[in-house]
C-alpha cells in the first residue's frame, strides 16, 4: 500500500493512527490449566517464528502465575517442558521483534517475565510470570 502525504501534520497523523491500531489489540486474557496446556501443546511459537512475526489481530497476555496454586499446575510446568524452545530464546526473539516488544512495553510488561508463545489464527498469546 502506497500513500501520498501532502503535509507534514498529515504525515504525523498517518503515523500516530499506525502506531496506535495494534495498542487496541493488546488484552489480558486469563486461561484455565487445560486452556493453557493444550495451547501450548497445539500451537507454540518457535523463537524464530516470534521473530519474525510481522503481524497479528490480537496479542493476549496471560500470566501464569495466577494459575499456580491450582492442583493440575504441574501440567503447566510439562508444556512449558516441551516446547521448542526455552524461556530465554523466546525472550531473545522477542527483543528482536519491533511489534512484539513495543506492544508489550505499552502494557507494562516486562520481556524477563516471558516464559513461552502460542499462535492460534492470528492470535498471539504470551504467557508470563
Amino acid at each position: 500500500m502506497r500513500i501520498i502525504v501532502r503535509s507534514f501534520a498529515t504525515a504525523i497523523a498517518v503515523i500516530v493512527m499506525a502506531l496506535s491500531s495494534h495498542a487496541q489489540d493488546v488484552v489480558f486474557s486469563e486461561m484455565t490449566v487445560a486452556e493453557v496446556v493444550a495451547a501450548l501443546d497445539s500451537s507454540d511459537l518457535s523463537a524464530s517464528e516470534l521473530r519474525s512475526m510481522a503481524s497479528y489481530q490480537r496479542l493476549e497476555i496471560v500470566d501464569l502465575a495466577k494459575l499456580e496454586n491450582e492442583p493440575d499446575y504441574d501440567e503447566v510446568e510439562k508444556a512449558l517442558d516441551r516446547m521448542d524452545d526455552g524461556w530465554a530464546r523466546v525472550q531473545t526473539a522477542i527483543v528482536g521483534n519491533d511489534l512484539i516488544r513495543e506492544a508489550l512495553r505499552e502494557q507494562k510488561v516486562s520481556i524477563q517475565k516471558v516464559t513461552a508463545a502460542s499462535d492460534a489464527n492470528g492470535v498471539v498469546t504470551i504467557y508470563v510470570r
